[in-house]
């Protein structure tokens, strides 16, 4: 019911809004985007690979009984499965849920640089002021250790080390004010959404701005979500960490992406 699903982000933004801000924020910045033009184009490409595959099926069961089986060559099976997907697929139905896919990527990266300008800001300056402190005191040190066949790789590595810490530093700073933020947003949603259930459940109609029931019960579920993730450093208790590792790795690979190839051309130089 759509109690249940407000009920269900608000918990998450309250207890998770510091742990994964720009997954939270790139899902809702997609669902603004177009979720239905989306799913559709998901469906189009999930269609179009049930529908090839099944011509795959049915030849590879034609070759079983062929006497010139082209099993031990790998090119004329590519060359023989290309010339299949190429008859079955529709292109343009691809193309269009491909170019649809793009576009709200494309949408989503732009509105996560808008929103973490600063955070990207600061993560590259922290990154460079790093740098120089390690060129200063860490890469004499370095020369003197490694072999100098490999000196030319010292400058790079360092590089990488600073850029990687100035991103880690700018957005734990982020996390904070995530934290803050969601965590007031998901408490007052996850509030507002179990008074409306218990209302509609006893057969009444509830109204938020006849009672503050529910501002001082999501302000309470908030403050509790942000003491749990700041008391935690904004990292998941076992078995979470576990549990949630693809969102977790989806997370970084989002921030990192948002530091733009600045952050890797900067290190080589």
């Amino acid at each position: 019911c759509e109690e249940a699903f407000y009920g269900c982000m608000g918990f998450v933004l309250c207890f998770f809004g510091g742990v994964y801000p720009a997954l939270i924020l790139s899902v809702e910045t997609f669902h603004q985007c177009g979720w239905d033009r989306t799913y559709e184009a998901v469906l189009d490409i999930y269609e179009e690979t049930v529908k090839v595959k099944k011509k795959f099926d049915v030849a590879s069961f034609e070759n079983s009984f062929d006497g010139e089986s082209k099993e031990n060559d790998e090119v004329a099976a590519f060359t023989e499965r290309m010339a299949l997907f190429m008859e079955v697929a529709n292109p343009r139905k691809i193309q269009g849920a491909i170019a649809i896919l793009w576009g709200n990527y494309m949408c989503v990266l732009a509105a996560l640089n808008i929103h973490f300008a600063q955070v990207i800001s600061l993560g590259q300056g922290i990154g460079e002021v790093l740098q120089r402190v390690l060129n200063q005191y860490i890469v004499p040190v370095l020369k003197v250790t490694v072999a100098k066949k490999y000196h030319q790789w010292i400058p790079v590595l360092t590089g990488y080390v600073a850029k990687i810490i100035g991103v880690f530093l700018a957005w734990m700073a982020q996390s904070f004010l995530s934290a803050f933020h969601s965590g007031i947003r998901g408490g007052i949603m996850m509030s507002r959404a179990g008074f409306q259930y218990l209302a509609k459940k006893n057969g009444k109609e509830y109204d938020q701005e006849d009672s503050i029931m529910d501002e001082i019960v999501g302000y309470g579920a908030a403050m509790v979500g942000i003491y749990l993730q700041i008391s935690a450093g904004f990292l998941l208790p076992f078995p979470l960490n576990l549990i949630l590792f693809p969102l977790t790795s989806i997370e970084w690979g989002i921030r990192f992406a948002l530091a733009g190839d600045d952050m890797f051309l900067n290190a080589l130089f």
